[in-house]
Formats: structure tokens, sequence, C-alpha cells
């Protein structure tokens, strides 16, 4: 009796940690296959070898368009003829691929490997030859994680069948780049000599229906690829075909209990529902409680607690495509969300049946995963392998050749010419094989891709955060590194790619470099206070001691929690994620630090404001800071120094997340980590506000110490909103001028060339009343403004479009919505320093005096601030950058392209405070180099600039060029946003 309806509890599924080892494809499996298929030259029926015994024969067409025959008993399993091929192919992870076949109503089957062939749907009676087809089955999310270079050669594959039959919808634009890596893996590099015009392309078939116009958009896209590998061209393909909205999606028409027609599609995440093509809801695996059908109707139920009880119902036209889209959702969900799926034998049907008994019986992701690292699977099939050679897929080929195999054999199927197959070659002459006609087959292809002779710069040129470099700010030693050699030991080496590995390690990579930059900050700190700020008496000091009382103790656990976790990824880089102990174990102990960590935070405003005061009235005590600063180790503000600690809770927040965001949710470390996050998530939601309040502080701190003639810049209720530069109209014409906005005042001045090179200001006016409007272009600026603030008018001009609204939105909305009244009595309405000079001269005579500035001039003075970067480079930042700079850094290894060869640099590389800082190793105390970021455009090489590298990316400001290189795709990525996130003007997208 047939089953009339099936469901399947979600939480039935669920995976748990299996007892033994993963196994790879069962040997009894293969020896079974071989004993059940032999050879035969009569293709045109079955053969009988007695009664009980029946070979069929059954035409697989592999994704090449080859086609291959192979023998199998009728009843034998599904798994039998499935496992056949994947040998005939040499593939180890055959678990994301399937057999499929098509029934009399075009629906799409998955062979069943737990079913005896013969009584699968309509294969018993689809006459001589059963026509089958090899594809994939579960679209990876994550194509970098795919362990074998076969399996990502078959999964580009996939992607162009899928695109050449219509399947994979985007915009013309996208195909052509698509299909301009399909091309630059079939054909090579362009050549100008060999591809004049865009026929070449006319030979392949890229689209359902493609033009000229198209083609010609390929050969344009096709151009910029030079360099880039097959296996390159391949993964490149992959990662832009993932973030389609139609990558693997196949669509199933229903009726919803409306009647209303609508399309169904089920993938790694979930069921997707469609109207026509356009994709209207998503029920994630998370939301789903039960799936069920019953006849021709499909239920999906809902969890009650989230959306009170739904059930959804569609309507199929057939029953059997009803059932088979149901199979398809358990195998998805399977496969992707389960970590081991428990063994349940299929018992025969009583009297009565209880539905379907149907459950995924293969390899889930992530034990696939864990089997090729744990048995280093693809290296042994790589030392194994046999000869291999890349097809020429979609395309004509002019020749055939001849192929044995001897697990199927192949005959001419039609008459036409067809593509090349994807088995590998078998040198035995004794072997009985018909081949189909076939292109030259898949090679291995190798990376081409090799880093030039590691080197770090070696200069006795050392800096520290003042260096004054004119109106580029760059040092010179980063201008003329010269080449050394150097190996370096340490578990944060530039790795190159020598090895690929999930994204998980490169996460807590990341952890570990950034505890690195992190804890050396902090040592810092602790011993600037120990040998000068101690050394010191005085109030500022007692206060000091306040907190790095509260630090000591952080950096003993800190240095902890370092050797743990260096240890942890050593042990990762060595032997695989298999050997370590839950990550939860170590990253649990940061909980213990958050009373550590309260009491920072709860200490550090009154702190900073103390500080503030000393600064203004103690001399001996600024002068500390300031030789703090011009250290060599010192790369930031000590104010800066000091916000550090307090915003590494909200990086631990953030890392963990990215960890987890990388297991699935029945990983063993899941509900650990989740429940990490949580609880730092609730700590730093607690002192939100008070984080917020202390980078505005720290903002205005330091913009008091860049200028002069402004008294009492630190006021209570006072907000900073944007500084930089824009030109203001006078007598003499456009002057350029440097403005800091505020909530209740905007500024403007001009750089001094004394007293530090401090900016002295020009004219303030309150924000009361006032009134900004665009103005005609004048004197050839185009970006003109005008403001109106009482009986003044202020005509500006910024140096884009952009920037121009950008003040003007943040003017309009501060008018509108002011926090707080007037400033004081000191800066009621504006005026120009000239009616002020009384008050000036005595802010003047207050900071020292010429002897001490000589003194002071003779060290580095503070000229690669922020503020003198915007003046240079002639842009602006709001407070959300100030914030993006003072709490986001990141750290690693990069290749610096040298401008006069090909050759590459490895430096340790940190971003923080809108600057790159250039290190020898990880290990040293200061930089060689600095590089403010500020004014450029980070993006990806063109094809001008001749980079035949991966995960290179280029910053730019006019003439000033530089490339770098990351080392794995996670780091380029990281490296792109941290850059990208800095820069609010002419900021290039990704595309």
């Amino acid at each position: 009796m047939t089953d009339q309806n099936a469901s399947i509890d979600m939480n039935e599924t669920s995976s748990t940690r299996p007892n033994n080892s993963v196994d790879g494809i069962n040997n009894a499996n293969f020896k079974k296959a071989n004993t059940n298929s032999s050879s035969s030259k009569n293709t045109n029926q079955r053969i009988h070898t007695s009664k009980d015994r029946q070979l069929i024969n059954v035409v697989v067409s592999f994704l090449d368009e080859s086609t291959t025959v192979f023998q199998v008993d009728h009843k034998a399993l599904g798994r039998t003829l499935f496992y056949q091929v994947c040998e005939s192919l040499n593939l180890i992870e055959v678990d994301y691929f399937g057999l499929s076949y098509v029934d009399s109503h075009g629906i799409q089957y998955w062979l069943d490997f737990e079913k005896p062939i013969c009584k699968q749907l309509s294969l018993s009676s689809n006459g001589p030859n059963l026509s089958m087809s090899f594809s994939v089955k579960f679209y990876t999310i994550e194509p970098s994680s795919l362990e074998d270079d076969l399996t990502r050669y078959l999964f580009a594959l996939q992607i162009k069948k899928d695109l050449a039959d219509g399947n994979l919808l985007c915009s013309e634009n996208v195909a052509a780049l698509l299909s301009s890596y399909i091309i630059q893996a079939e054909c090579g590099d362009y050549n100008v000599e060999e591809y004049s015009n865009h026929f070449y392309i006319s030979k392949f078939k890229l689209l359902p229906q493609q033009d000229d116009e198209f083609e010609f958009k390929v050969m344009e896209n096709h151009k910029k690829l030079i360099g880039l590998s097959p296996g390159e061209a391949d993964l490149q393909l992959l990662e832009f075909a993932k973030q389609l909205d139609m990558y693997g999606i196949k669509l199933s028409p229903v009726k919803d209990h409306e009647g209303v027609p609508l399309n169904l599609s089920v993938i790694h995440n979930g069921i997707l529902i469609f109207q026509n093509h356009t994709k209207v809801n998503t029920f994630e695996w998370l939301k789903v409680r039960k799936l069920s059908f019953k006849r021709k109707r499909f239920f999906i139920k809902l969890h009650q607690e989230e959306f009170f009880g739904d059930v959804l119902e569609f309507v199929f036209q057939h029953r059997n495509e009803c059932k088979n889209f149901w199979k398809k959702c358990i195998e998805q969900h399977s496969f992707f969300k389960c970590y081991e799926i428990k063994a349940k034998s299929r018992q025969k049907l009583r009297i009565f049946s209880r539905g379907s008994s149907f459950r995924y019986a293969g390899r889930t992701q992530q034990q696939i995963s864990e089997y090729i690292k744990s048995n280093n699977a693809a290296a042994t099939r790589n030392a194994k392998q046999k000869a291999f050679q890349r097809s020429s897929s979609m395309k004509l080929p002019d020749s055939t050749i001849k192929e044995e195999d001897c697990f199927g054999y192949s005959s001419d199927m039609n008459d036409t010419p067809n593509s090349g197959s994807l088995k590998g070659q078998d040198n035995n002459p004794d072997s009985i094989s018909y081949t189909t006609s076939c292109n030259t087959m898949r090679q291995m292809y190798k990376s081409c891709d090799t880093i030039d002779q590691e080197s770090v710069c070696q200069s006795s040129s050392t800096i520290g955060r003042g260096t004054d470099f004119g109106s580029h700010i760059i040092t010179e030693a980063f201008q003329n590194m010269n080449l050394s050699n150097t190996n370096l030991q340490s578990t944060l080496e530039f790795r190159g790619f020598k090895r690929s590995m999930n994204q998980d390690y490169y996460v807590f990579r990341d952890l570990v470099m950034s505890e690195r930059t992190f804890l050396k900050d902090l040592e810092l700190m602790h011993s600037w206070f120990k040998n000068d700020v101690a050394k010191e008496p005085s109030r500022s000091s007692e206060i000091l001691s306040l907190l790095f009382n509260v630090s000591e103790p952080l950096i003993d656990l800190h240095r902890s929690f370092l050797t743990d976790i260096e240890y942890l990824l050593y042990i990762w880089d060595k032997d695989g994620v298999e050997t370590l102990p839950p990550l939860s174990k170590i990253l649990g102990t940061i909980l213990k630090w958050l009373t550590h960590y309260e009491q920072f935070i709860e200490r550090l405003p009154f702190i900073l404001e103390q500080i503030n005061s000393s600064l203004r009235l103690n001399r001996d005590f600024e002068r500390i800071c300031r030789e703090f600063e011009t250290k060599k180790g010192c790369y930031t503000p000590y104010s800066s120094f000091l916000l550090k600690p307090a915003f590494h809770v909200v990086f631990y927040g953030e890392i963990i997340q990215k960890l987890i965001d990388c297991i699935c949710p029945n990983h063993f470390d899941y509900k650990n980590l989740k429940n990490i996050v949580e609880q730092l998530d609730m700590f730093n939601l607690e002192y939100d506000n008070t984080l917020d309040s202390l980078i505005n502080l720290v903002i205005l701190i330091e913009l008091q110490r860049d200028i002069t003639g402004f008294d009492n810049i630190v006021q209570s209720g006072r907000r900073f909103i944007r500084e930089g530069c824009l030109l203001k109209l006078s007598k003499k014409g456009f002057q350029q001028r440097l403005f800091f906005l505020f909530s209740d005042v905007l500024i403007y001045a001009s750089r001094s060339t004394s007293m530090n090179y401090q900016f002295k200001i020009h004219g303030y006016f309150s924000l009361y009343n006032v009134f900004v409007e665009e103005s005609e272009s004048k004197c050839g600026n185009e970006h003109c403004f005008t403001i109106f603030a009482g009986n003044k008018i202020i005509i500006l001009a910024a140096f884009s479009e952009d920037e121009k609204q950008a003040w003007m939105q943040d003017i309009k909305s501060i008018a509108i919505n002011r926090i707080q009244s007037e400033i004081d009595s000191n800066a009621n309405g504006s005026g120009d320093s000239n009616n002020n000079n009384g008050a000036l001269a005595s802010i003047d005579q207050h900071w020292t005096n010429p002897l001490e500035f000589d003194q002071l001039d003779k060290m580095q003075s503070r000229t690669n601030t922020i503020v003198h970067v915007c003046w240079q480079r002639a842009c602006s930042i709001s407070y959300y950058d100030y914030r993006y700079a003072l709490t986001v850094s990141f750290s690693g290894y990069l290749l610096r392209k040298f401008k006069n060869c090909s050759g590459w640099q490895k430096l340790w590389v940190e971003f923080t405070h809108f600057c790159l800082f250039f290190y020898k190793t990880s290990d040293d105390d200061f930089p060689l180099a600095s590089l403010p970021v500020i004014g450029y455009t980070v993006s990806v090489p063109n094809d001008a600039d001749n980079m035949r590298k991966n995960y290179v990316f280029k910053l730019q400001f006019k003439t000033h060029i530089y490339f770098f290189r990351a080392e794995s795709e996670y780091a380029f990525t990281k490296w792109m946003q941290v850059i990208q996130s800095t820069m609010t003007t002419n900021k290039e997208s990704l595309g």
C-alpha cells in the first residue's frame, strides 16, 4: 500500500556528535558496484544472465555534456550506481552531488540511494536505456570551503549550465561578468592577435539567447582577467554566483489555498516562496516546526511561539510532485543544518502505512569537511590521481578523442559531436570501453600564483606619531624600504596560498592578532605611567593612578589569555579543528574580566576631565604627555590609548559572533558561544551611552590641544558634529579654512606657522537662528553654499558635491534641533580675530613661553593628527567617522608591492585612528612607517594596473598609489571594509 501522506518533525533530524570517526565512501559499496557492473557491446537491449539477475544500461549525462553508459543490476540500490559514477570521476566530496531523472510530466527526481533502482518512480518502464543526469544537489554558500579542486570545478560547470539553461536569472551585465570568468577558464588570457573580435565567444553557449552586444560585453570583461588561472577563474565565478538571488534555486509551481499561482524552492537556509521569479517570502529552518504532505497538499507548520501556530498550505498539480518536493526539503535541511544523521533502516510496511519512511541517508556538510581534513583525502587523491585534463564544456570540439574507462563504457548516442568527458583515463588496453565523441579531459589546474621573495623593511629610521612630511603625509621609511630575508616561525606569519582553511579559522586568527596588538598597547600605557607619570608628584598622577590600578590586573589577564589562544591557533594550524577543545572554555574567561572593565569605564570620564584641566594648568604634566606621544611606540594621542580598553569588550562581542556565524546551530559549542555573546551584549548595552560620551569627550580634548584662540572647547553638553576643509570667500577671494562644527557653534581657523603648528581661530558664531542655502557658482567654484547667521553672511565652497550636502545637512539639523542655547557670554555672537585681540593674546600667553617652545620643537610635534590630515588632504570627517576610527582596529600581515620592481614586501600592518602603521614583524615595539588613509580611495586593481595576484587592493590619493596583498579572502574583505569605512568622501565602490 502506497503512502498517501507523510510528515517530518524538523527536530527529529537534530544532530548528535558521532561516537566514531566519519568514514569515507564505504569500500563495500564500491566492491558491490564493481561486482554488479560489467561491459557489453550490445547497448540496445537489457542483458539477462540468469533468472534472478538482470543488468540494465543507464546513460549518465555529465556536467560537461559528455555521456557514459553504466551497467548495474536492476535490483541494485541507487547508491550502487551513484558510487560507480563517482568512482569513475575519482570524486571525494560525493555528497554534494546526485543523479536525477525526469518523469513523463517533466518533474525532476533525485535517485534514492536506499531503494532499488527498479522500484523508483518511472525508472522500471523507461525503455532499454535509462537516462540520468549527474549534477550538483546541494549548492554550498561558501565555495571557498570546498576542499577538493575537482569539486570546485564541477560546481563551476553547474553554474555554467544553470546560466546557459536560463535557470540562473540575472541582469545582462552580471551575466556578462560571470561569462567572462567562464571564457577565462576555457580560453585563458585574452590575446588581441588571436581574439580580434567577439566571434570567439560565439562558440560558447552562455545564455539561452545571446546576441552580439552581450558577447562584446563578455569580451570587454575578459580583457580584465589577464593572469587569472583556470582554478582561480572557477572560484571567482562561484563567489560571484553565490551572491545572486537565483543561486541554487529550482522552482516548483504550486497554488496557495486561494488558488494564487506561486513557486516554491528549497535551499540551504529554508523554503522560499516566489511569485513568478520574484521572491516574496522566506521561511528559515529555525522558524519551521514541521513539514508534511497529504496527497497533493504540502504543509509548512511554523513555531507557535513566534507565528501563533500558523500552518501554510500549498497545492501541487500531482501527488508525486508534492512528495518529491517534501523529500527535497528533508534532504536540504539534513545536509546543511545537521551535524550527523542517525542511521535508521527502512522497515517493511505492515498492513497499513504510517507515511513515508524516507530520510536523508548521506553525509552532512560538516561531516564531509571533517572527513577531508582528518584523512587529508584531497591530498591522497591528488597524489594517486590519474591523468586529467580540463574539458571544453559547452563548446563544439574540432576532433574527438578515444577514452577508456574500467567502470563504465560510452557509445555514440547521437551523431553530433559532444563535449569533453570528466572521467579518468586508464591505460590498460585489455579493458573494454566504448567512447562518446568528447573533447580533451579536465586537467588538474595548479595555482599559478606564487609569492615573491618575502621580505620586510630594514631601516634605521624609525618614527614617532608626530613627524611632519608636508602636504602628503607618509613616512620616508615607507617610501624607501630595503629588502632583507626573514624567516618568521610565528603562527601569525603570512600564510600566502599554501593551504585553504575554513572561515572560522581566519576569524579566530583575527582574534589572536587583535589581542596581541591590544596587549602591546596596554603594556605601553602602563609603562608610561610607571616610568614617567608616577615619578612626577602631582594631582594628575594621583588621578591617573586610579585608572592604572584597574588596568594593571587586566594586563596579567590578557597575557594569560593571549598565551592560551595562540596555543589554540598553533594546534588548529598544525592538526586541524578536530583536535581543539571547545572554544567556549577559553573565550568564557572573558566574562570573568567584566568587573575590571566596569571599574575602568566608570572611572574614565572623571579621569579624562581632570586630565584636560591638568593639561591647561600644569605645564609639567603637559610636557609628560607630549613626550609620551613622541615615543617610538606611541602612534596615537594619549587619550586614544586610554580609550582603547573601554571598547575592547565590544570587539569581543563582535568577533565571537563571527565565530558563531561560521558554525551551524547544532554544533556542540553553539549554545555556549551564544551565551557568551549575549552576556557581552548586555554589558555593552548598559554602558553604550557612557562610551558614546567618552568618544565625544576625547574628540573635544584633542581639538582643544590643536586649536588656539578659542578657550574652553570642552564644555558640558557640547557635541562634536563635523570638521574639515572648506573655501571661505573673502576680499582676497576664496581662502582655505578648517571648519569645526559643534552642536552650538561653528568655528573656522587656518594653520599657524608657529605655536607648535596649531590652528589659529579666524572666527566663530553661534548656531542659534542660523539659515543655510545653496548658492550659485562663484570664482570658478561650483559647490557653493551660504550661511546666514544674524547680520553675518558667509559664502563657502566645498571640494565636492557630497561634502557640500553633508555640511548643509548637518548645519540644518543643528539649527532645527538645537541641543542647547547659545554658548556662554564669552563667546556670544560671531567675530573675526581682529576684534578679539585681547582675548586671543591672553589665551596665547596661557600656554607657555618661547623658550619652552624651543625645547618642545626639538621633539616631534603634533602634525599628523586627524585635524592636520584633514587640512592637508582638503577633506572632512564626521562624528561617526571619528567613532569608527577610535573604536575599530585591525592588524595582520600584508604584502606591499614595490613601485620599481615586481617584488613584494612582507610587513606587519596595524590599522587604527585613520592610519596604517607598518612594522617589520608583529613583535616589534614601534612602527617603521605610517600612512594616514583619510582622503584615499580603496579599490580592486583594474586591468591597467597589471596585477596578477589574488586578494590585492589599491590605495590611491591623487598620484600616490600603493598596492597591498592580503593572505586570505577573509583578510582581504576585512582590510577593504575597515579602510573603506573610514572614507566619507571620494569613496569608491567595490563593484
